[in-house]
């Protein structure tokens, strides 16, 4: 259908070999036959890369686009027909309910994009995931691997056999990973925050003129806005956050221009 036609960039993506190979093993051919689960399967051919080992990463969040793409479809038939005809059509208000559900659903499904691993990504990055891949294309035939891919660049080594990761972690390892994260996070903004209030007050001790405070407060007030600006997501906050450390500074340089 035309909804599959214009999605089907974005379903299944081809992999970029990483620079650095996780293991010897990515480097190795895939041999002619791949045994995957209890079955052999034929491995992949690409014409003159015979046997070589490709990887790919299907997106699952496309599938919830195509279905929201479906229902915004079907409203605007029934909002068309209401129009024309000036009668209620049937069924638009579950059209509707289906359709506010499935946005709140890919909201839910961005939210999580932000994780360590996306469980609405399977990517031949791991092997389980690879494996599953294989099957699947396998099943289909070898014509799949004649059409059109579009590459993106690995975010994570390819893994070997040796890698049993899970779509998410145990939820006692999850926690500590997040606890670990969280402390490095807050560690990088604490060294960061001290940075930008200790490094513009060395400059004026160390250079005590009033040219060197009011440049290094200039830069130091432009750079930390639009670091708030990138980090932040309010208009009021980064504002409030610029004002407050610009603030900080002012008293700096004042206490500069006195001791001068």
């Amino acid at each position: 259908s035309w909804v599959v036609e214009h999605h089907k960039k974005n379903l299944i993506l081809e992999l970029e070999r990483p620079k650095k190979a996780s293991s010897i093993l990515d480097n190795i051919k895939i041999p002619r036959k791949v045994k995957l689960g209890d079955a052999e399967k034929t491995s992949i051919k690409t014409g003159s890369n015979s046997q070589e080992d490709r990887r790919f990463r299907i997106n699952l969040a496309e599938l919830q686009r195509m279905y929201m793409r479906k229902l915004q479809s079907k409203l605007i038939k029934h909002t068309v027909d209401m129009r024309y005809t000036l009668k209620e059509t049937e069924d638009w208000e579950e059209t509707l309910r289906q359709y506010i559900k499935a946005s709140k659903d890919y909201d839910y499904m961005t939210a999580c994009s932000t994780r360590e691993r996306d469980p609405f990504l399977a990517s031949g990055e791991y092997w389980i995931d690879h494996a599953v891949l294989l099957d699947a294309i396998a099943s289909v035939g070898q014509d799949f691997i004649s059409f059109p891919f579009e590459t993106i660049r690995s975010t994570d080594s390819w893994r070997d056999k040796k890698d049993n990761s899970g779509i998410s972690e145990a939820r006692n390892q999850g926690n500590r990973k997040l606890a670990s994260k969280s402390f490095r996070k807050r560690l990088w903004i604490a060294v960061l925050g001290g940075a930008f209030l200790l490094g513009p007050m060395w400059l004026m001790v160390l250079h005590h003129t009033l040219y060197t405070a009011l440049v290094s407060t200039t830069v130091a007030v432009a750079l930390f806005g639009l670091l708030m600006a990138w980090r932040l997501e309010r208009d009021t906050d980064v504002l409030a956050s610029t004002a407050a450390y610009a603030a900080v500074l002012v008293v700096f340089v004042g206490l500069d221009t006195q001791g001068s």
